[in-house]
């Protein structure tokens, strides 16, 4: 889709928002914010309790942060894959960030919350640039797809990069993904659930003993 105002694929404006197991792709804002997604209503003071969870951006365009703005802070971003996003040009943004990290991200969820406070918006996100989320176990690196799909390769490196510590109420045995396949496929004999970054599980499976969810 394309919009000028920003927002292009998702505009969320109010509180409490939800947002899981999402392929955000191939949307542009070329003269506005988020060409992926925009969180947070123009203008807004107050922090925002929006969860972005499992969710794949890719391929989105926007004059600040094409693939994800975060316009007021307090959003978490987890288990997402985001990358090969562009922005149409440079702002006052990047004298805070690489041009390269500001295509995939931009906004006060940077700028107020990650480098004053140090506050975890992005955790076990892959991105091939570095998201300023210190110790919340984000992977830097691109993932590779499987052909003609948005599934991760084996061994790529949004595989078991996930992590459903804190939201077990999106990884029971009976979630799905994107694609209504199981969201959990791998329990290690300790109880931990293996969960793939992004929208979709990839058809890795591990060596050694597993408990299989169905």
């Amino acid at each position: 889709t394309k919009g000028g105002g920003g927002g292009a694929g998702v505009f969320v404006s109010g509180q409490g928002a939800r947002i899981d197991n999402c392929l955000i792709a191939d949307n542009a804002a070329p003269s506005g914010a988020g060409g992926g997604i925009h969180l947070g209503p123009y203008g807004a003071k107050e922090k925002y309790d929006t969860l972005l969870v499992n969710c794949t951006f890719v391929g989105n365009v926007a004059e600040t942060g094409g693939g994800v703005h975060a316009n007021v802070g307090g959003e978490r971003i987890v288990n997402c894959i985001i990358q090969d996003n562009l922005v149409t040009k440079e702002s006052a943004f990047t004298n805070i960030m690489p041009v390269a990290v500001y295509a995939e991200i931009a906004g006060d969820l940077y700028r107020k919350d990650i480098l004053a406070t140090g506050e975890p918006g992005y955790s076990y996100c892959v991105c091939p640039e570095v998201l300023p989320t210190i110790g919340s176990n984000n992977v830097e690196a691109a993932t590779a797809f499987c052909p003609d799909t948005l599934i991760p390769a084996p061994h790529s490196a949004a595989v078991n990069a996930g992590s459903a510590v804190g939201y077990d109420f999106l990884f029971g045995p009976q979630s799905t993904d994107f694609a209504g396949r199981p969201r959990v496929k791998h329990v290690k004999p300790n109880g931990k659930k293996l969960v793939d970054a992004g929208c979709c599980e990839s058809d890795y499976l591990p060596n050694g003993l597993m408990l299989i969810v169905r």
